[in-house]
């Protein structure tokens, strides 16, 4: 897939969506197939049936890139075969006069503050898209309408690719492979970090225990399995930075953001306000500076993280409750972490995993892979797997979907298929987290496959990680 800065990715993903959107309101029976994650050399967007004698196509760069653009459409306007071979038509650059708005300017989904504007390049067939600062923060609502175009853009390429057979070209070789070591010199190796998370309903009147309850838990369970010596070398760094500490973000006003040091009355009074604070994050963590002793600790220094993310649907709230830390940490009490999700998962969830953790918002594997965000991800878990690992825990209807639970017992693709109290199945591949391996995730994938996204593949996405 190749390397991509994340900001200008949210701009390129963002001015596809807003145009997607535009055909489909001039065109209501169009069929459109888009590269929403910009994984393959061919068009970005296509038009299928908008024309009797045409298909179109469109090609999307960054504002400084329009002669990429025109080398790319022209490329593919000599040899168009990707798509001849699904629809006998004739291939053109997509007529720009199509789009009601030469420009469109929105928000974008990823920084708060930050906008985006896809305008009509020089030639048909060529869009452009740039990004730029704000004053203050875009209101969430229009972050989340550009969210809401995302997943209707997904959608509609996934009708297409239904609807005529299309697969992309290399569509089933989609893992990067890792970069060459540089000759003479060791690459860093990042240690791996495992998250354990849970999306739950927070619209259904869930009971503020239950996060507090999750904190609670987290702390006292993981703090006794750091080594000892850990909080002598946090609180040296406390002196310095703030090491063990809490707080809460919330993204619609930064005055309101803060954090404390870790001390028994803060912590008290911490958890008295949790469930209640409209805050988009609230989090412990304990993070510690370099120390040679510790090498397996993650990158930006974390012995162990506990979060809750809040993110609006519709007219509801969904949370996601996460635990990260690195291997070393979890290998130690494994079991009973895995007792502490399903525990938490029998009061209800809509989704839930132990994996592999990427450091950026409790993304999974799956996730991280196809650069998907959980802004977009969590508001279409009900119907779509945020992803699969070791542990997997699928929704009441998410069960119904792949067969119920006898079904995926008679798979044999997990050795624990146990239906959960409060509704939903809790799915373990293997005895334990090391014996998950490439084998077991295809397993896994070819039996949860109808309820992840079009374009997910079998990994165990533990070779995933970018620029290390």
């Amino acid at each position: 897939m190749g390397e991509r800065n994340t900001s200008k990715h949210a701009g390129y993903r963002a001015g596809l969506a807003l145009r997607v959107a535009e055909l489909r309101e001039r065109f209501p029976d169009v069929l459109v197939s888009c590269d929403v994650h910009d994984e393959f050399p061919g068009p970005d967007l296509i038009c299928w049936n908008a024309d009797p004698e045409e298909i179109w196509v469109w090609f999307f760069e960054s504002d400084d890139s329009e002669s990429l653009a025109r080398d790319r459409l022209r490329g593919f306007l000599a040899h168009p075969a990707e798509v001849t071979d699904v629809v006998a038509k004739r291939v053109v650059a997509g007529p720009n006069a199509v789009f009601p708005t030469a420009s469109i300017r929105a928000a974008s989904p990823l920084d708060s503050r930050e906008r985006v504007e896809v305008l009509h390049g020089a030639v048909d067939g060529i869009q452009l898209y740039r990004e730029f600062g704000v004053e203050g923060k875009t209101p969430l609502a229009e972050r989340t309408a550009v969210v809401e175009a995302l997943e209707a853009a997904s959608d509609a390429d996934h009708d297409s690719r239904e609807s005529l057979g299309f697969r992309r070209e290399d569509e089933t070789a989609m893992e990067p492979a890792p970069a060459p070591a540089p000759v003479g010199k060791s690459t860093w190796r990042r240690p791996e970090t495992v998250q354990l998370q849970l999306t739950i309903d927070l619209s259904e009147g869930t009971d503020d225990r239950l996060i507090r309850d999750w904190f609670e838990s987290a702390w006292s369970l993981f703090r006794e399995v750091l080594p000892p010596d850990i909080f002598a070398s946090a609180a040296e760094t406390e002196r310095q930075s703030g090491a063990i500490r809490f707080g809460a973000v919330d993204g619609a006003d930064e005055d309101r953001s803060w954090q404390l040091p870790f001390d028994d009355e803060n912590w008290a009074s911490f958890l008295s306000e949790l469930g209640r604070r409209s805050a988009e994050l609230q989090y412990l963590t304990v993070e510690l500076a370099e120390d040679e002793r510790y090498p397996w600790l993650t990158s930006d220094g974390s012995a162990l993280a506990v979060d809750f993310w809040r993110y609006p649907v519709g007219g509801g709230t969904f949370g996601v409750l996460g635990i990260e830390m690195p291997r070393a940490v979890f290998s130690r009490a494994a079991e009973a972490g895995v007792v502490l999700l399903r525990r938490t998962a029998n009061r209800g969830a809509l989704f839930g995993l132990i994996g592999i953790d990427y450091g950026v918002q409790l993304m999974t594997g799956l996730e991280y892979a196809l650069y998907l965000h959980p802004w977009e991800t969590v508001r279409s878990v009900r119907h779509t797997l945020r992803g699969y690992s070791w542990i997997t825990i699928l929704s009441e209807p998410q069960t119904e979907r792949v067969g119920g639970v006898a079904q995926l017992r008679g798979s044999g693709a997990f050795v624990r298929v146990e239906p959960l109290a409060g509704g939903g199945c809790w799915l373990q591949a293997t005895d334990t987290f090391d014996g998950y391996g490439d084998a077991e995730a295809a397993r896994v994938y070819q039996v949860l496959r109808p309820l992840l996204p079009g374009d997910a593949f079998p990994s165990t996405f533990k070779n995933e990680w970018r620029d290390v």
